[in-house]
Formats: structure tokens, C-alpha cells, sequence
């Protein structure tokens, strides 16, 4: 699972080694690391949302862009489209399978015999 967090001051942060860069006042979206975990246990960063792993930056820019820099807004609609935990719907049940009456085959009655000492 990734987060989308923001810094909490006017700074940047930058984690060298997973190449990662938190502009000051831009939602980005991250996966947890140890860079990212000590950052919002000292207050620098502030999670906004969990999404699922599939969600990138190049995606949440696009959101932020259409909703002409509303960025509550763009969170909203990004999430509900990168949702780490997707309501499912209940499956209908499927109707009970209705079986064909038997067919009456008057012939083959008439054929059968009573067996010996059923009579």
C-alpha cells in the first residue's frame, strides 16, 4: 500500500537513496520506507490518504491539474480511483437451477415387467 503526504512546513525533503523528492505544499505519493516513517513520527510529513500500489505520482498530478489546484478535491477523486480497499459488491445469489419435469414415456412403462415375487 502507498500514502499520499505532504510536508507539514515551507521545506522540501529528499531521500537520496529511494530517489525520492517531497516538494513543499505538494501531495506526493509514497511508499513507506524508513526515510518516509521517521519524517512523520518527527512531524515533518502528514499523511492525507492511503491508496492502493498501483497508484503513481504522474497519476495524482493529473488529478490535481482537472481539479484546477483544489487539492482537497483532488485527493477525494484520486483515492476513490486508487482505493486500497475497494467496496465490493455482494454477489446476487443465482437463482436455483429450475430442472425439466420428468417426461412421461407411457411406452416405456408398458414394457417393464414386475420382477419375480414383486407383484
Amino acid at each position: 500500500m502507498k500514502s499520499i503526504v505532504i510536508t507539514t512546513g515551507k521545506f522540501s525533503l529528499i531521500d537520496a537513496s529511494q530517489r525520492l523528492e517531497i516538494n513543499k505544499n505538494t501531495p506526493t505519493v509514497v511508499r513507506s520506507t524508513p526515510f518516509v516513517e521517521e519524517r512523520l513520527a518527527m512531524g515533518h510529513l502528514r499523511t492525507l490518504a492511503q491508496v492502493s500500489d498501483d497508484a503513481t505520482q504522474a497519476e495524482l498530478v493529473k488529478y490535481v491539474k482537472e481539479s484546477d489546484g483544489d487539492l482537497t478535491l483532488a485527493v477525494a477523486a484520486f483515492v476513490s480511483a486508487f482505493d486500497p480497499y475497494p467496496q465490493v459488491e455482494p454477489a446476487q445469489e443465482a437463482p436455483a437451477p429450475v430442472e425439466p419435469a420428468p417426461e412421461e414415456n407411457k411406452e416405456a412403462d408398458a414394457s417393464r415387467k414386475p420382477r419375480r415375487g414383486q407383484g
